[in-house]
């Protein structure tokens, strides 16, 4: 850091969040930092604490008006992709809509999250478009008991015949009983 420096609110708040230090958040909050304020999706202090993990953070934030529909409600993408369903329904339940994409899918199946993608699927998330990637995943997840998951977001994903080609794909090399 350059001499006479002095970090703003706003990087002392993200700071202190990506060091898990709660008191000092507290702080830049009590001092004025700006909760809702950001630079990308993904850089704002609810969308690093959810990365991060930081349950008492989170509190905090939410506590003192950070709002979970900033960006899209990115903060639903991150928890998915961290397999925190109890965030994604505690940010759904504070008004968090669930992207118009496939992001929130593509994020819990890249992640290994099927909790993540069975909460994505009881609350409508939005499947088409899925790449041929992620469609791979979920047949690399899928047990037989996940077959009607499985059914589910391959019928949202996109054209149908696409969908048949690679579930009788999967049937053959023996994956997925999908009949």
């Amino acid at each position: 850091m350059a001499p006479g420096y002095v970090p703003s609110y706003r990087s002392k708040l993200l700071d202190a969040i990506s060091d898990g230090q709660l008191e000092v958040v507290r702080l830049a909050i009590a001092e004025g930092a700006q909760l809702n304020e950001s630079t990308t999706a993904v850089n704002n202090p609810l969308c690093r604490a959810t990365r991060q993990g930081a349950d008492a953070i989170i509190n905090v934030l939410l506590d003192n008006g950070a709002c979970v529909r900033l960006h899209k409600s990115h903060c639903v993408v991150i928890a998915v992709h961290f397999g925190r369903t109890d965030l994604c329904q505690r940010f759904h339940d504070l008004g968090a809509r669930l992207p118009d994409n496939s992001d929130a899918m593509r994020a819990a199946l890249y992640a290994n999250q099927m909790g993540a993608v069975r909460w994505l699927m009881a609350h409508d998330a939005q499947s088409r478009g899925l790449d041929d990637g992620s469609l791979g995943r979920l047949l690399h997840l899928a047990t037989a008991e996940d077959a009607e998951l499985v059914q589910q977001v391959f019928r949202g994903a996109g054209d149908q015949s696409d969908v048949d080609a690679i579930i009788l794909r999967a049937t053959e090399i023996g994956n997925l009983d999908l009949a």
